[in-house]
C-alpha cells in the first residue's frame, strides 16, 4: 500500500518537473516603431507615470496604447541611442500585445557581457477576465550595439 503511494507521489512529481520545463522562457518579437507608435499612443502622463529612464538616462521605456486588440493592445517603446549615428539620432523599438504593463515597477541590472536588463511587471488577464500578475517582461537593451532582446 505505501509502496504504491509512493510510486503515486513520485509520478507526480515526475508531472510537475516536466510542467516546470514547459514554462521556460520565450523570446518575444522586437520589432522598429515605424509607424506603428505615433506620439498619441503614449500612455504617460504630466507627473512622470509611465515612463523610466536607464543607463544615465540614455534609454527610455514607455508605455504605449496600440489600442487593438483590445485584450492585448499595451506596448512598450525602448529609445535608445543610435550606435552608428553622428547626430545623435534615437532607435525606436516595440515590444507589444500585453494586457497591461508597470513600466513604473521596472527593476534594472547590469550586465558587462550582454547590457542593460530590465524586469518589467506584466499583469495577465485570467479565465475570468480579471488583471492578475503574469510572469514579468525581461529585457536585454545593449546601447553598443543598438539592440533590444525580450523574453517572458
Amino acid at each position: 500500500m505505501f509502496k504504491a503511494a509512493r510510486m503515486i507521489l513520485f509520478a507526480a512529481s515526475l508531472n510537475v518537473g516536466t510542467a516546470c520545463l514547459a514554462e521556460e522562457m520565450t523570446a518575444i518579437p522586437v520589432e522598429e516603431c515605424h509607424d506603428m507608435v505615433g506620439i498619441s499612443s503614449l500612455m504617460v502622463t504630466a507627473e512622470g507615470d509611465g515612463i523610466r529612464s536607464f543607463y544615465d538616462n540614455r534609454v527610455q521605456v514607455m508605455l504605449v496604447d496600440l489600442i487593438e486588440p483590445a485584450a492585448s493592445a499595451t506596448g512598450l517603446v525602448v529609445l535608445l541611442p543610435d550606435p552608428v549615428s553622428h547626430l545623435g539620432e534615437r532607435l525606436c523599438k516595440l515590444v507589444a500585445r500585453f494586457y497591461n504593463l508597470d513600466v513604473d515597477a521596472t527593476e534594472s541590472s547590469y550586465d558587462p557581457k550582454t547590457g542593460l536588463q530590465l524586469s518589467v511587471p506584466v499583469i495577465d488577464l485570467d479565465i475570468d477576465g480579471n488583471g492578475v500578475p503574469g510572469r514579468p517582461l525581461l529585457l536585454t537593451v545593449n546601447v553598443a550595439t543598438g539592440t533590444v532582446a525580450a523574453k517572458r
